[in-house]
């Protein structure tokens, strides 16, 4: 993302979408979880492709309880697993 705001591009959903699900590919829910809260920051809404990165990361992480919040997070802004 850096070269890319660098190159005067403006991340997108879809840029960060990437970002998310690789570090969900890559056994990473921290990192998912952060890109996503960047991605808010930014200003960038995300989809139901973003919310399922996060929330596969943490499924597969074992993490139940991350897992659930994410279910609820989801939830109250409409978007659906």
């Amino acid at each position: 993302l850096e070269k890319m705001t660098q190159a005067g591009l403006t991340p997108n959903t879809v840029s960060y979408n990437s970002i998310i699900s690789s570090c969900a590919n890559a056994r990473n829910p921290t990192e998912a979880a952060q890109w996503l809260e960047r991605m808010l920051e930014a200003g960038v809404q995300p989809d139901i492709i973003s919310c399922n990165a996060v929330l596969h990361a943490w499924a597969r992480a074992g993490n139940v309880g991350e897992a659930s919040q994410y279910l609820e997070w989801m939830a109250e802004r409409e978007v659906r697993p």
